[in-house]
């Protein structure tokens, strides 16, 4: 099973990543056609997914915040599994996920004191997803009862439109920071 590492333009020295040739970032929609590969796809995902750290400990910054250390997101490694299942969810947690499947290659990344792996779930990993959902079901809690998530840093739904570009994780990134600043 390889690793791949998370990449995206570094904005200052905080970022660490491996110079490994992984290719330049999907910019399109998650459901868009023009991903020649699932690789490329994953790779726009894992570099939307560092930009969006990267702009959580600017917004931190930002604030001021010396508690950067007591926020959600800082502590131990986590994991961000991106799930295809009804809908597109990134959820980040430190709960176990599924045991990985043979063909799962996860990627790892790392801004600052933030250091993530990034999981790509869907029916072949986890057969479950792949069920309807049931009628009354909010898809985010469903999507963590299948996983058996029970606590997440953040769980963010995509929508068939959503864009996997820097613009768009800053505000997300500078959102879920402004949240994580505001329950401390």
């Amino acid at each position: 099973m390889t690793e791949e590492r998370a990449r995206a333009p570094a904005s200052d020295e905080r970022r660490t990543r491996a110079d490994d040739g992984v290719g330049t970032p999907v910019r399109d929609a998650p459901g868009n056609s023009t991903a020649d590969e699932p690789g490329d796809l994953r790779r726009g995902f894992a570099a939307y997914i560092a930009a969006l750290h990267e702009a959580y400990l600017e917004a931190v910054d930002g604030a001021g915040s010396t508690a950067t250390t007591e926020l959600p997101l800082a502590a131990a490694p986590f994991t961000v599994a991106v799930v295809g299942g009804p809908g597109m969810h990134l959820l980040a947690t430190r709960d176990p996920l599924p045991a990985l499947a043979a063909h799962e290659q996860p990627m790892s990344g790392q801004v600052g004191p933030l250091a993530w792996q990034v999981r790509f779930l869907d029916p072949t990993v986890v057969p479950a997803l792949g069920s309807p959902l049931p009628a009354g079901t909010e898809p985010s809690a469903h999507v963590r009862s299948l996983l058996g998530v029970t606590t997440s840093l953040y769980h963010l739904v995509l929508g068939p439109d959503s864009a996997l570009t820097p613009h768009h994780a800053m505000h997300a990134g500078s959102g879920l920071a402004n949240a994580h600043l505001a329950s401390t």
